[in-house]
């Protein structure tokens, strides 16, 4: 790897359709990503170096269809 050069991370595990709609939020030492993947919406937590803190997780998976996710705190959680 030249100097520089940065590496992806990806937050949802499937690459396969559509993930958009994505927000961003710190929570102390946690970044907090989520976004939709047009059914349902998704999160995923990270440490400081982008390192996945577990698996991704359902936010919202209701029978209608969800967008537009947006992350506010609450407290020490959101």
């Amino acid at each position: 790897m030249t100097s520089g050069a940065t590496i992806d991370t990806l937050a949802h595990a499937s690459t396969a359709g559509l993930q958009e709609d994505a927000d961003l939020l710190w929570i102390g030492s946690e970044l907090l990503v989520a976004w939709t993947d047009l059914f349902d919406v998704r999160m995923r937590r990270f440490d400081s170096d982008l390192k996945p803190l577990g698996v991704e997780q359902p936010l919202a998976a209701m029978a209608g269809i969800e967008s537009n996710v947006t992350l506010a705190p609450w407290g020490t959680s959101f």
